[in-house]
Parts: C-alpha cells; sequence; structure tokens
C-alpha cells in the first residue's frame, strides 16, 4: 500500500490521514473469507529501496477480521517519502511466493494500491515494474503463480501524466487484466472496499482440484478442462506433457508427471488460459471423454 505523503500536495495530507477509517472494508463480507498481510510503503523504518525490508509485513498474515486492529494500527502513522514502488512489488511478490509455496492449496495473490507512478528506487521504469508482475505469474508444480492485482488512486493530473497505462501494463503483466481505479473525489472506501470484494472473489489460483472420480492413474486419460467466455461460448484445452510446453498459447498440465506413477491432484491452466480464467473465464473440469491432446 502506497502511504508516501512527500509527493502529494498539503492539502490533500489530511485526507490521506484518514485511510485508517478505510481498513473497516476488510471485515466486511466477502472480504473476511481471506486472509490478510500488509506492507506499506515507502517503509516507516530502514532502506525505502531495499527490497527485502518489503518482504517482511507490518501486519502478519491472518484471517481479514482478526487483522482488523493491526491495520489500523498501522495505518495511524503517515510515513514520510515518494513513491518507491519497484523495491515494494519485488519484496511483496518474494514473500506471497513464499507463502505460495506452503499453502499450495490456497489461492495467493498481491494487491498493489498506489497514487500514481514510481519517483524513486530500482526498478522504476513500467516495464520493470511489469516483467516483476509476469515472473512472479509463471506457474509450476513446485512453485504457483501469484497474480498482481493494482488499484490506481488517481486524481485528474495522475490521470494525465499516464499513470493509469503504467498501472494497467503492471496488472496484464500480473494475469488480472487492468488496474481498478479509484477516483478520490467520491467515497474512496466504497470504491476501495469494492476492489478488495473483486479480488475475493475471483478465482485467483490458475491451479485446479481434480474431481474425486480421478481416482488412478487409469482415469488420467479421460479428463478434460474447458474454459467458457460469454464472447466464444466453450472451449476445450488441450493437454500439454508439462509446463515448458505451454509456449504454444492455450492447455494445460498435470501437478504431476502421470508417467512418474503418482497421482495428480490438480489441472494446472498454461499462462495464457490462466490469463484468460483470471479476467472473468469459467473453468471446468469434465471426466469421461478422451483428454484432448493426450499422447502417453
Amino acid at each position: 500500500v502506497d502511504r508516501g505523503v512527500a509527493d502529494v500536495p498539503r492539502e490533500r495530507r489530511e485526507e490521506l490521514g484518514r485511510d485508517r477509517e478505510r481498513v473497516d472494508v476488510l471485515a466486511e463480507p466477502p472480504v473476511d473469507s481471506l486472509s490478510v498481510a500488509a506492507q506499506f510503503f515507502p517503509s516507516f523504518t530502514g532502506d525505502i529501496c531495499n527490497a527485502a525490508v518489503y518482504a517482511e509485513p507490518v501486519v502478519s498474515l491472518k484471517a481479514s477480521v482478526a487483522a482488523r486492529s493491526a491495520l489500523l494500527s498501522a495505518m495511524s502513522e503517515i510515513p514520510d517519502g515518494t513513491t518507491p514502488t519497484g523495491p515494494a512489488l519485488e519484496g511483496a511478490l518474494t514473500q506471497a511466493r513464499l507463502w505460495a509455496r506452503q499453502r499450495p492449496d490456497e489461492a495467493v495473490a498481491v494487491v498493489l494500491a498506489t497514487d500514481g507512478q514510481p519517483t524513486e528506487c530500482s526498478p522504476i521504469a513500467t516495464s520493470d515494474l511489469a516483467s516483476l508482475a509476469a515472473a512472479a505469474l509463471v506457474d509450476s508444480p513446485q512453485q504457483p503463480g501469484v497474480p498482481t492485482f493494482v488499484v490506481g488512486i488517481l486524481g485528474v493530473n495522475d490521470l494525465g501524466s499516464g499513470a493509469r497505462e503504467a498501472l494497467d501494463a503492471i496488472a496484464r503483466s500480473g494475469g488480472t487484466g487492468t488496474s481498478t481505479l479509484v477516483d478520490p473525489s467520491r467515497d474512496v472506501t466504497e470504491q476501495f472496499s469494492e476492489a478488495l470484494r473483486s479480488v475475493a472473489t475471483r478465482g485467483v489460483s490458475c491451479s485446479l482440484a481434480l474431481p474425486s472420480a480421478v481416482d488412478d492413474i487409469g482415469k488420467l486419460s479421460l479428463v478434460n478442462v474447458a474454459l467458457t467466455t460469454a464472447a466464444c461460448g466453450r472451449r476445450v484445452l488441450s493437454y500439454v506433457d508439462s509446463a515448458a510446453d505451454c509456449a504454444s498459447g492455450d492447455g494445460w498440465t498435470y501437478d504431476v508427471d502421470p508417467t512418474s506413477g503418482t497421482l495428480p491432484k490438480k489441472a494446472i491452466l498454461c499462462p495464457l488460459s490462466c490469463e484468460r480464467y483470471r479476467a472473468g473465464a469459467e473453468a471446468t473440469i469434465e471426466v469421461g471423454c478422451l483428454t484432448q491432446g493426450w499422447t502417453q
């Protein structure tokens, strides 16, 4: 969460100081289904350009309702400084990927909330920030991908500076489409609340649990994954032997190589299919017909 004020007009600083009241949205359904951790940038202490500083949350991971008092307390202080988005995003993604490895059955995502473009610390270029988000999104059996959602609290001047386009680029590379804009001239609490609800209700994990009917190795060739969109209807995805074979486009693979003799537990969408899923497509797993693309 961007809390820098050195680059904010003085008349807006009092308003930013009331941000702590907006944490109430974390106690409202359906956000209470989430576990939440938080870090602010620039950091309260330490080197503001050191990504490792931002990898340690100031509010540790806990159920969102339980985290409310800690979030309120943390937001009572407004740090001085500008907007070191690069190291903050890098640190958040590092920690999120660790949590994703430790919690393979849970969906983990990063929400980057900022009032504009980065002003200091490397990386600072939009393309470099987008590359960070893209690298974290890569999904594999050993490392679940972590999507990056972006919320921009942008005024008229920010919109004219290209901030929207920059935030959109990060969101697209992070697999979540476009950034969500919050208009500071309107009810920020409700808008930010709605943005969090959107994160809570979207299927951010691209690892889909196999149904109980897939209970032996012999049934793996009878599994199909389909994506359905309003624009294009239902389309069955082709199976690929491994994540390395995803480069050809849409598709899916198992979390465990079927030839190993170990029964997989999940179907993992290839990055392009994952992006479509996170953009709103419905994913279904069907058992009974020969797997499209099966060659084993």
